[in-house]
């Protein structure tokens, strides 16, 4: 049984996640793990295009961004100026920091159910080789990584998102 790394970063408090998720496995593993929630989150009524930006495009961008620890939405945009990943995702778009700030604002329970979809998606794939676990923050075993970790692993994400953007508008 492979032992994945834990997350050390207090500020993520007692996830098992680490705060980027590339640290469990290639950034295209998953890329791929999030275009599979995005398929599994595609909410019904949910307009085609958000300010003439596909909306499935979108939804990827952050959820990827937020599962790479990538929280803000100037830094983002930054991102998919200077971030291979992010530019793909983009597919030829330049959402600007307004958009996805407006778009996360929109649609936080579809990026966080997406999210919630993608960590256990990690959890569960390649169970015979891969286990989750989750620590105390003070190093106890707590468990088998279950649905409400991810949940609260994901409203963290989005948290985090909701705080940078609040921090970058300070500025």
């Amino acid at each position: 049984m492979k032992t994945l790394p834990l997350n050390k970063n207090l500020s993520h408090t007692t996830s098992p996640f680490p705060s980027d998720l590339r640290a469990w496995l290639p950034e295209r593993d998953l890329l791929m793990e999030v275009y599979a929630a995005v398929v599994k989150i595609s909410p019904q009524g949910l307009p085609k295009v958000f300010n003439e930006i596909p909306t499935p495009m979108l939804s990827t961008l952050l959820i990827y961004a937020y599962a790479t620890g990538v929280f803000g939405s100037k830094d983002i945009e930054d991102g998919i100026r200077s971030n291979a990943t992010l530019k793909y995702i983009s597919s030829g778009h330049s959402p600007t920091w307004e958009t996805i700030r407006q778009f996360r604002k929109l649609q936080s329970s579809s990026i966080l159910k997406g999210l919630e979809e993608l960590l256990i998606a990690l959890c569960s794939r390649n169970v015979s080789d891969m286990e989750c676990y989750a620590f105390s923050s003070m190093g106890r075993l707590v468990g088998r990584m279950d649905s409400a970790m991810a949940r609260w692993d994901a409203a963290s994400r989005v948290q985090s998102a909701l705080q940078a953007d609040s921090a970058q508008m300070d500025f």
